[in-house]
């Protein structure tokens, strides 16, 4: 594969090869228009939930998942992480803010907690749209590298029921 930045995910259709959430997505949808990724009119929350997830959301997982990792970290990913970005990635400081990526994680579970809080099972409504995907992403990473998210995640029980349907 030539042409793409590197940038995961990556998606190929016969010769086409889409490297951009955002263009996979609008593929997607083109191709697959039902079920829609945006029920209930959540085409523009769908575009800002990814800005947040994306970057904000997905650093502090970043840093919280690394850092707990710490010396299990393969030097060549280390290595091939510095090359792509062009800056050192750190695990050493990943380590140290751990208590602080753990706060920023939670207060990102916090606002899905807030939207799920009236008892929806959905976070825009009554269908699973993108903006549940986007939000996921970030809690499947940690539930995939974290043992202990669980004990993170205890106090949030909207968020655990929601986590439970998306991954059912």
């Amino acid at each position: 594969m030539t042409g793409c930045d590197r940038r995961p995910p990556v998606m190929q259709s016969g010769a086409d090869i889409y490297c951009d959430t955002q263009c996979i997505t609008r593929e997607l949808e083109r191709r697959f228009p039902e079920p829609t990724l945006f029920p209930d009119g959540c085409k523009g929350l769908a575009s800002a939930t990814a800005m947040w997830t994306d970057r904000a959301f997905f650093q502090s997982s970043v840093n919280l998942i690394f850092g707990s990792l710490a010396d299990k970290v393969p030097r060549e990913f280390i290595a091939d992480r510095e090359k792509l970005r062009g800056a050192k990635f750190d695990i050493a400081a990943m380590t140290a803010a751990i208590p602080q990526m753990r706060d920023q994680f939670r207060a990102n579970v916090q606002w899905i907690e807030a939207q799920l809080g009236d008892g929806r099972n959905w976070m825009c409504g009554e269908h699973v749209s993108l903006c549940d995907i986007n939000a996921h992403m970030n809690v499947w990473y940690a539930r995939g590298s974290l043992a202990g998210l669980d004990d993170l995640l205890a106090e949030f029980p909207a968020t655990r029921a929601w986590e439970a349907r998306m991954r059912s």
